[in-house]
């Protein structure tokens, strides 16, 4: 980290829980935007810096969007809150909410087995959706496209990430 380009001995610091022995120790740890960078270059991205995009359901077509509607509405089913509703103030942040969970579903399946509660859950609402096994097939079509367009669109992994990431490797072998 201390080597990316976009990332300040300050940032260095903070991300990494080094004390400065200063009174702004407790400030920086606790301030999303002066650890962001440390941690998107951590994570691979090559503008530490740069503007972060979240996940779209637009990514999946517009051939998708009926389906996406009915495996939300499937999935929230139990949603009583207008704001959340079709058409609430708060529906865009349920949508940006189900692209990430949907983006990170195949993840969370690796991580957690089917067997999980609430993979099950996911799973229970996209096969009422789809239909048996299609549904699981589709979140991971789904999954995979999400991931995709939003490493494209927040260039995470680049080129020149992967030199870096070569470097430190051939440092950490060497020592």
């Amino acid at each position: 980290m201390s080597i990316h380009k976009d990332v300040t001995f300050t940032e260095v610091l903070t991300r990494g829980g080094w004390s400065s022995g200063t009174n702004m120790d407790t400030y920086r740890v606790c301030t999303t935007a002066a650890t962001l960078p440390g941690a998107k270059a951590l994570s691979g991205w090559a503008d530490a810096r740069g503007q972060v995009h979240t996940p779209q359901l637009a990514a999946l077509g517009e051939h998708a969007r009926d389906d996406v509607e009915k495996f939300m509405l499937q999935l929230f089913s139990r949603n009583h809150i207008p704001l959340f509703q079709k058409g609430g103030a708060l529906w865009p942040l349920l949508q940006t909410c189900t692209a990430t969970m949907i983006m990170y579903y195949r993840d969370v399946v690796g991580d957690l087995n089917l067997s999980h509660p609430l993979v099950q859950k996911i799973n229970a609402a996209a096969e009422a959706t789809f239909g048996g096994a299609l549904g699981r097939t589709t979140l991971n079509i789904w999954s995979k496209t999400l991931k995709e367009n939003f490493n494209q669109q927040n260039l995470v992994g680049t080129a020149s990430h992967q030199g870096m990431q070569d470097m430190l490797q051939t440092l950490l072998v060497e020592n």
